[in-house]
C-alpha cells in the first residue's frame, strides 16, 4: 500500500493537470470560436458595405446616362431638352431673346413655313417665339450633309417670308433676321434667329 500510495497520487496528480490543461484548452477553443465569430459578422458586415457601395456607384451611372441630352455629333439629341433648357435661360434673363413657345411646330407647318423638302430631313423641331413680333426662333434639323443645299435654300425663303410678314411693323426687324445664325453642328443643322442667337449657338456648341 505504502508503495502503491505514491503511485496513486502521482496519477492523480497527473490526471489532475490534464483535467486542467483540458479546461484551459477548452477556455481557448471557445476563445477563438468568439473571435471567428467576430470574424465572421465582420467579413459579413464588409460584404454588405461593399455591395451598398457598388449599388451606390451603379445609382450614379444610371442617373448620368439619364441625364445626359445625346449627341450632336451621334445624331441622338434631345432636341426638346436642348431648346427647353435655352428657353429657361431666355426666360431667366440671361440672353436678350423673345420667350419661345413649349410647342414644337408641326412637320406639316415646318414644311410650309420653310418650303423645305421634308424627304431629306430625319427630324426636326422649330420653336419659335411665343410673341410672334418678337422675332424668336430656334430650328434643329436632323440631316445629312448632302441636305445642306437645300436647307440653306429652305432658311433663305423662309427669312425673305418674315421680312414681308414685318415690313413696315419693326423697325430693325430685317436687320435682326440678317443677324440670324445658321450651320451645322455634328448631323444637325441649326437656325437661329434672336438678339442673343450667338450665345445659344456658342452653348449648344459646348454641349456636342
Amino acid at each position: 500500500m505504502f508503495q502503491n500510495g505514491p503511485l496513486t497520487i502521482k496519477l492523480t496528480s497527473s490526471a489532475s493537470f490534464f483535467v486542467k490543461n483540458e479546461n484551459a484548452i477548452s477556455k481557448q477553443c471557445s476563445s477563438l470560436k468568439g473571435m471567428e465569430k467576430n470574424l465572421i459578422s465582420y467579413t459579413e458586415a464588409g460584404g454588405m458595405h461593399m455591395k451598398k457601395i457598388i449599388c451606390l456607384w451603379l445609382c450614379l451611372f444610371v442617373l448620368c446616362a439619364c441625364a445626359k441630352s445625346g449627341s450632336f455629333e451621334d445624331g441622338n439629341m434631345d432636341m426638346e431638352k436642348v431648346i427647353a433648357e435655352i428657353n429657361e435661360q431666355i426666360a431667366d434673363g440671361h440672353w436678350k431673346m423673345g420667350l419661345l413657345q413649349d410647342e414644337a411646330l408641326s412637320l406639316q407647318e415646318v414644311e410650309k413655313q420653310y418650303h423645305m423638302d421634308m424627304t431629306q430631313i430625319k427630324d426636326c423641331r422649330v420653336q419659335q417665339a411665343l410673341i410672334p413680333a418678337q422675332l424668336s426662333e430656334v430650328a434643329l434639323f436632323l440631316a445629312k450633309p448632302q441636305a445642306d443645299t437645300m436647307l440653306k435654300k429652305a432658311i433663305q425663303e423662309h427669312k425673305e417670308d418674315l421680312k414681308q410678314r414685318y415690313a413696315g411693323i419693326l423697325m430693325d426687324g430685317n436687320t435682326l433676321i440678317d443677324s440670324a445664325l445658321q450651320g451645322r453642328i455634328g448631323q444637325y443643322y441649326y437656325f437661329v434667329l434672336g438678339e442673343d442667337a450667338k450665345k445659344v449657338v456658342h452653348y449648344m456648341q459646348e454641349i456636342k
